[in-house]
């Protein structure tokens, strides 16, 4: 096997079984609609080899990877930074390079592993080079949107004890809608203030306490308690000693007035709401259809959008609960479902929300995760963080999975859907791609190999296209300012030198 026949073989097979599986599941005819690549530079000729699985092993014409010229590069930069600092000044050289080029064709894309590590480098040196305008997508919502953060606490609170700093956190949580707009810093502040005076610890009630020390005893350290001392201190004002308790249910209870007289209702109402949900719900078993009432009640009562951006993901938070309607068809006889069961789905898919700041093809860069399936045609394409050991994802054994028993058509491993991607990104791409990552460990100084799939492109460019690895290969010096010193002559840096002087 040659050129593109091995690039094809490496990471085309997962493309390849699916395709089968749709043709014998649907009884699809396929056409050739594929539109051949034109054009001699380095990737139409790889383009064109895989698909026509011919190499075209002719010799490699454009192969400046670290001016930025070839439409194949391979940077090995010295840490994470530098390498961002370096795509940065990869995308001013192709803007400045081709006068058509527009911000919004260009992609700056990320194994998901290293997706965490590399966005803060991203946005704080994108904004350094001259504001290069981009947009940020796969973004876990719970780090961008603080009312996603509410939500997941509300679904979380009957699971626990409703102890006090359980349910603060959601009182004191700047998403929370509070009756009569005074969900001010201030109010939150007092209300954590009054909850300590209530001496409130965990439970709704006293029944919360049944068969433990607390039970019977003189202690209440509940929610419920803290209400009515609440509301008595609203009514009563406060009161020292045995003889201001007031007998309610039973209970002597000492009123408990609020700061302000304005902060006792919404105080009340909120802390009598919440222990309500939790109570109905630790109990409740109910169709999807009814747990799906339930949550998008919740949602609709206690989340409180402050922007645009924040009531779209209150939407989404809304259409999420609205599909626990659908656990129904998973049930044919209908048995009815526990909290735990319905928090835990719920939980997971709001989990796994992300974000999106801008349309992709629309605001600025594209910056991204690898995705199968998701090869949009950029003109220029920087794919970072393609390290040994990072990628591809290794394929961790799991003894409860079957497919390690008999692989079946269709089957993908986490390392084959990597090469997927690879392969897709590099058939997607209009004018330029340029692979990266860190080669130097970041305590050791030890060089680190790039990525097994990045070798065997290498290897295929240089035995059947006749591009040399070092001509295709970039290395780049820790520090920016090396870059250009590197590049002039001794007697500029000498010149250099004397204007500093």
């Amino acid at each position: 096997r040659r050129g593109g026949a091995r690039l094809l073989a490496s990471g085309g097979r997962p493309a390849r079984e699916h395709v089968r599986l749709v043709g014998e599941l649907t009884g699809a005819r396929f056409e050739d609609r594929f539109v051949t690549p034109a054009g001699e530079r380095l990737l139409p000729r790889v383009q064109r080899a895989v698909l026509d699985a011919d190499p075209h092993a002719a010799r490699a014409s454009d192969v400046a990877p670290e001016a930025g010229a070839g439409s194949l590069g391979f940077w090995a930069c010295p840490g994470i930074r530098r390498e961002v600092e370096t795509v940065a000044e990869g995308i001013w050289a192709a803007v400045e390079r081709s006068p058509d080029l527009r911000f919004h064709e260009i992609a700056v894309l990320l194994p998901s592993a290293a997706r965490d590590a590399y966005l803060p480098h991203i946005a704080s040196v994108f904004a350094e080079a001259q504001a290069i305008p981009h947009h940020v997508v796969d973004l876990p919502l719970a780090q961008e949107r603080r009312l996603l953060e509410l939500a997941l606490r509300l679904v979380e609170l009957p699971l626990g004890g409703l102890r006090r700093p359980e349910l603060l956190a959601v009182l004191t949580h700047p998403c929370l809608a509070v009756p009569g707009e005074r969900g001010t810093p201030e109010t939150r502040d007092a209300w954590v203030g009054l909850t300590e005076r209530l001496g409130v610890f965990h439970g709704v009630s006293a029944e919360d306490h049944a068969g433990t020390y607390l039970e019977g005893g003189p202690a209440r350290v509940h929610w419920d308690q803290a209400v009515r001392r609440v509301v008595l201190g609203a009514f009563l004002g406060d009161g020292e000693g045995d003889d201001a308790r007031v007998g309610v249910g039973g209970e002597a209870l000492l009123p408990e007035p609020a700061p302000s007289e304005a902060l006792a209702p919404a105080y009340a109402l909120l802390v009598r709401s919440l222990t309500a949900d939790v109570r109905f719900a630790r109990d409740a078993r109910l169709s999807g259809a009814a747990w799906a009432r339930f949550f998008a009640r919740l949602f609709e009562v206690h989340l409180r959008a402050r922007d645009e951006r924040e009531d779209a993901v209150r939407r989404r938070c809304l259409a999420l609960a609205e599909d626990l309607a659908a656990e129904d068809l998973h049930a044919p006889d209908a048995r009815p479902l526990g909290y735990v069961t319905v928090a835990s789905l719920l939980r997971d898919r709001l989990a796994e929300l992300r974000g999106r700041r801008g349309e992709a093809l629309a605001d600025g860069v594209f910056v991204g995760t690898l995705a199968p399936m998701r090869a949009f045609p950029f003109r220029r394409v920087f794919v970072l963080g393609l390290g040994e050991g990072q990628f591809p994802v290794a394929d961790r054994p799991d003894p409860l999975d079957l497919r390690l028993a008999r692989r079946r058509l269709g089957d993908v491993r986490p390392s084959e859907r990597d090469a997927l991607v690879l392969l897709e990104t590099l058939l997607a791409t209009r004018d330029a791609l340029t692979l990266s990552w860190v080669a130097r460990d970041a305590l050791t100084g030890d060089a680190v190999a790039p990525s097994p799939l990045v070798e065997t492109l290498l290897d295929v460019l240089e035995r059947d296209f006749g591009a040399p690895r070092e001509a295709l290969l970039a290395r780049f010096p820790l520090r920016r300012h090396a870059t250009r010193a590197r590049a002039l002559a001794p007697a500029q840096l000498e010149a250099a030198a004397r204007q500093l002087e």
